[in-house]
């Protein structure tokens, strides 16, 4: 991916989806150096699924992939901050984060995720950029939980435990889109 594309990445996708998380919840902030760590975090994390599992490590890789790698170069960045402030004035009235804020990064890079692949669907390894919006419809559940914020919650404690699989994704948003 070039910076041109990513820069259309981040004012079309990650950053709406952002302001959409923050809701004018003067509580959530972005990190103002984040647009350019995630770009070198992508940069890094693709250079390196492609020297370690592509056959031809100057090929270009599928949007599933892309996309797989945007959501670890978020976690890895995590961008979205939530006031110390805030947090400690709950702590003092023993009220607990509301999950919209422990799970704020993880909820931008899955959707970020979800939205390069919409977007993108025309961007494959032919290295075509026409963005052709394709709709990912998310499963129901067996438990009426919610598979986003399941799949948010797994990346979380997959960060933790630095046990996020960019491959197993990538077939993971394959299968969604197929839906």
């Amino acid at each position: 991916m070039e910076k041109e594309t990513y820069d259309r990445i981040w004012e079309n996708i990650i950053f709406p989806i952002y302001d959409n998380i923050r809701n004018g919840d003067n509580n959530i902030s972005l990190n103002e150096k984040s647009r350019n760590k995630i770009f070198k975090s992508y940069i890094k994390i693709r250079d390196n699924i492609k020297k370690k599992y592509m056959e031809n490590a100057d090929s270009n890789i599928d949007r599933h992939k892309i996309a797989s790698i945007m959501m670890v170069a978020i976690e890895e960045v995590y961008p979205i901050k939530v006031s110390k402030k805030y947090i400690f004035k709950l702590w003092k009235s023993k009220k607990e984060l509301d999950k919209r804020y422990v799970y704020a990064n993880e909820t931008l890079a899955f959707f970020t995720a979800l939205s390069i692949i919409e977007n993108y669907k025309d961007y494959g390894i032919d290295g075509k950029i026409e963005m052709t919006r394709k709709s990912i419809t998310l499963p129901e559940t067996f438990n009426e939980s919610d598979y986003a914020m399941n799949t948010c919650i797994d990346l979380y404690f997959g960060k933790r435990s630095k046990n996020i699989n960019i491959l197993t994704f990538s077939n993971v948003f394959f299968l969604l889109e197929k839906l």
